[in-house]
């Protein structure tokens, strides 16, 4: 992994508290044609990635910023944490690997619901997973859910 780029606009909630709300995202190049691009809304803020691949850019927003929650790894991340999060996944992208690639299954939609499910500490998980277990992945566990 690269090393940790400084952005004096982006690098703590403070300083992003100074930026003004708009549409595109404020961007920081932090390795060979990949961008961090953090975009304030009118309450939060979000992390985006933009990589330059196969002659087009690739942007995608794939976490909140940690401007008024605790960051925790996972869903809300601080600035190091989103660079180290946007490498990863441009590497997944240059490298073949990127999940859109693939069909994207009914099986990998409960994983990812129940993921998220899990990381905002809801408290009917327990049956949630079992209800999913019972009635929905035995019929449709490997149908395109797109």
């Amino acid at each position: 992994m690269g090393r940790m780029v400084r952005e004096y606009r982006l690098e703590t909630r403070e300083a992003r508290t100074r930026l003004k709300p708009r549409q595109n995202p404020y961007w920081r190049l932090i390795s060979t044609n990949v961008h961090l691009g953090y975009r304030k809304g009118s309450r939060s803020g979000q992390w985006y990635y933009r990589v330059y691949h196969e002659n087009e850019y690739i942007k995608r927003v794939f976490a909140e910023a940690d401007d008024y929650a605790d960051a925790n790894g996972t869903t809300i991340l601080s600035f190091a944490q989103a660079q180290e999060h946007a490498r990863k996944e441009v590497h997944k992208i240059i490298s073949g690997n990127d999940w859109h690639d693939k069909p994207y299954t009914v099986k990998d939609a409960v994983a990812d619901y129940l993921a998220d499910f899990k990381a905002h500490g809801k408290k009917s998980l327990y049956a949630t997973e079992t209800q999913i277990k019972a009635h929905i992945l035995p019929e449709f566990s490997e149908k395109n859910s797109c």
